[in-house]
């Protein structure tokens, strides 16, 4: 026979006292199993009570421990890109940036640890040596400006300036068992205020779009 009242069958649910879980410090509770362990029920029951909604999970980012004069210089740099023509109005409106160019450095790996490539049946595989567990990094150097679009929808500018690697080509000082003595090989280089000042590919870039 079927049950008159729904929820009267199976297997009653185990009670567990969930405002245990506000004593448990966070770094204890960061999975299901490791906050069923605290509370000392199996992670099958509160994964139950996860589905009832009765916990629920939090991605918690970290954010910068800013200074009274940081959170003054953001604000006034906020208060910069406001339209002046529109300051006076209900609703002002920030510039439309058009005029500006953002310049950032970045670093990048100079290859991964695992790749995947398709070879012929046959084909050798092939090596990718390097020193130690260590993989070179390389600096880039990217300018990027707001795009353009036409009233019909088409991109007249992309918004990408350019990207320049800090690099040199050196002659290897000594043989090896990878390449032979005096093959060119590219190296990164120290960026400081100096090497930044001496990049002459910045500019010329800009003028030209």
């Amino acid at each position: 026979m079927f049950p008159t009242k729904k929820g009267n069958c199976g297997r009653k649910p185990k009670d567990i006292n969930l405002e245990q879980i506000i004593t448990i410090p966070l770094n204890k509770r960061s999975t299901i199993r490791s906050l069923a362990w605290q509370l000392g029920c199996s992670p099958t029951t509160l994964h139950r009570k996860f589905m009832l909604k009765l916990i629920r999970r939090h991605t918690n980012c970290v954010k910068p421990a800013l200074k009274e004069k940081n959170k003054k210089d953001r604000m006034k740099f906020c208060l910069s890109m406001l339209d002046e023509a529109t300051t006076t109005t209900a609703r002002p409106k920030f510039k439309t940036m058009h005029n500006v160019v953002h310049i950032d450095e970045k670093w990048f790996n100079m290859t991964k640890k695992n790749k995947t490539y398709h070879l012929l049946d046959g084909e050798e595989e092939p090596t990718r040596p390097i020193h130690g567990s260590c993989i070179g990094k390389v600096m880039f150097l990217t300018a990027v400006a707001r795009p353009r679009w036409v009233s019909e929808g088409n991109v007249t500018f992309s918004g990408k300036i350019g990207i320049w690697p800090f690099v040199k080509e050196v002659p290897a000082q000594r043989k090896s068992e990878n390449r032979p003595r005096g093959t060119i090989e590219t190296k990164s280089i120290k960026v400081d205020q100096k090497v930044m000042r001496e990049l002459e590919k910045v500019l010329p870039a800009i003028q030209a779009v």
